[in-house]
């Protein structure tokens, strides 16, 4: 999906500093949560990343098929 992503038209950057970037940080920082011995405070910063990408990864499926939409249109 990231290589597509940049192929077609839409806003979306997946590679902003201090983000998730990819699926291996995301599972990452999957694991970071589920630790048990991770900080509440730790747990609460990687489940907002973890939100950010997936709305990321979202917003990115809905340009893809829009695009494909309009270029079937064509």
């Amino acid at each position: 999906m990231k290589k597509v992503i940049k192929a077609i038209p839409s806003d979306i950057n997946y590679e902003e500093e201090g983000n998730i970037g990819g699926g291996a940080d995301a599972q990452m920082a999957w694991f970071i949560c589920t630790d048990p011995k991770t900080s509440k405070e730790e747990k609460n910063r990687q489940i907002k990343l973890l939100l950010e990408y997936c709305t990321k990864d979202t917003l990115a499926l809905y340009y893809l098929i829009k695009f494909l939409i309009n270029y079937k249109k064509k």
